[in-house]
């Protein structure tokens, strides 16, 4: 990737493809102890008072984020991140 030989969904795609299906339940666990940015709740009430649509966009994998999201999901536009 480092070298233009590969773009970063490509490296992650590839990286999350060596993780066995097994270990799915376990990194579910981890994404929900890991706490969301510090000022996310403040920067989507700043947005909400602006007027603008906020898109979040992780590395994370689509059903860890999607999970850790859901307090927040009637106040984002949209959620993309690795399936």
């Amino acid at each position: 990737m480092r070298e233009g030989k590969r773009t970063l969904a490509d490296t992650l795609h590839l990286g999350f493809s060596m993780i066995s299906c097994d270990c799915m339940e376990e990194i579910k666990a981890h994404a929900r102890r890991v706490p969301l940015r510090p000022g996310f709740e403040e920067l989507l009430d700043l947005a909400k008072e602006k007027e603008i649509p906020v898109v979040v966009i992780s590395g994370n994998l689509k059903p860890c984020i999607e999970q850790k999201l859901v307090p927040y999901r009637n106040r984002l536009l949209d959620v993309h991140s690795v399936n």
